[in-house]
């Protein structure tokens, strides 16, 4: 393992519903992290069915119905984890050089990547335990990180410097009885390529994920905060409940935060905003349903303990083994696909994450 002075590291899961503002610019004053969101989209029945098309064989959809809960996660499922890549980065990075500094490592240029940060309304606690990981507490949240390998610039002087410089690093994080990714990234202070393997579990039920984002960043940083641009391709897969998503996505993200452990909670904040063109396709026994370049835009907005996130916008037309489907749209603030025969509700809940 090989690390740097003063710094370290990023990724993993999530974005949730409720309607937010669409500007994702946020001040200094705006709050902290977390790779999850403990905001809940509307969520319908988890094994809502609606009628389908008569499937070409036995193993294909049942003849009358369709189970649409796979397609509420290929549509939502890789955007909660790679959004979530932001926040989570900005929770270990500066859960790092909290611990780093509290320890004095930095003096003796070496790094603290263990123990445990608790933060809460009067502010940021470090202790040494546990000596193999590190933990991050907040309010009723739990992450854990281990890091694996970090290089980069052991001269920056805060965590969002050392994000915003070329670097390479890899580490696990983990969500007790809710997530468990293994993250690799390489940057080359423009360039970026993330590559995510593990598992997550979204409306009690695990999924298996194996992501891979390529694409470009850019932006500001001060010893507060940061806020970036960045676009990206998303491609991979997601498996479970039946189904397999092959995740083919463009998104353009516009991030701001001031995540500082040095504010106090209620000072601390993030917002983001996510355009994303999605060409996913989700096959169901022998039965394909196919994204046709849809267009959605997310929002989720985070100050101290509260939250607000959901889909702002959402268009586009699906088809199932090349004949229409249906036409993505919003109704009552949630995503829906509107069919001839009937309106499948496309909502998941994701709270808890």
């Amino acid at each position: 393992m090989r690390c740097c002075t003063a710094f370290v590291v990023l990724t993993a899961a999530i974005l949730a519903c409720g309607r937010p503002e669409t500007d994702p610019s946020l001040a200094a004053e705006q709050s902290a992290v977390g790779p999850v969101a403990e905001s809940a989209e509307a969520a319908p029945s988890p094994e809502a069915t609606i009628p389908a098309k008569i499937p070409k064989s036995s193993s294909d959809p049942t003849p009358q119905t369709m189970n649409t809960t796979a397609l509420g996660v290929a549509l939502v499922l890789p955007r909660l984890v790679s959004v979530g890549l932001m926040s989570s980065r900005s929770m270990m990075v500066e859960g790092v050089y909290f611990a780093t500094a509290q320890t004095g490592a930095a003096q003796l240029g070496q790094v603290t990547s263990t123990g445990t940060v608790t933060l809460s309304q009067l502010g940021a606690l470090y202790e040494p335990t546990p000596s193999d990981r590190l933990v991050a507490k907040i309010g009723s949240q739990t992450h854990e990180f281990r890091l694996l390998t970090a290089e980069g610039n052991n001269m920056a002087a805060t965590a969002a410097s050392w994000l915003l410089a070329p670097h390479r690093l890899e580490y696990t994080h983990r969500i007790p009885d809710r997530a468990d990714i293994k993250i690799s990234e390489q940057f080359d202070g423009t360039r970026f390529e993330v590559a995510l393997k593990g598992w997550a579990i979204l409306g009690g039920k695990k999924y298996d994920l194996e992501l891979t984002a390529t694409g470009g960043t850019q932006g500001d940083r001060d010893t507060n905060g940061q806020e970036t641009r960045t676009q990206y391709q998303l491609t991979g897969t997601v498996r479970g409940d039946g189904f397999e998503a092959e995740v083919r996505e463009t998104n353009a993200i516009h991030f701001a935060s001031a995540t500082s452990l040095y504010l106090l909670h209620s000072q601390r904040g993030s917002a983001t905003q996510v355009r994303s063109v999605i060409d996913s396709a989700v096959r169901m026994g022998k039965s394909i349903i196919q994204f046709n370049s849809l267009q959605v835009e997310t929002g989720h907005k985070e100050k101290g303990f509260n939250e607000s996130a959901g889909i702002v916008s959402a268009s586009g037309t699906i088809s199932q083994d090349g004949a229409a489907f249906g036409q993505l749209t919003l109704q009552n603030d949630a995503p829906v696909i509107a069919t001839p025969i009937g309106v499948i509700p496309v909502t998941l809940d994701t709270s808890g994450w």
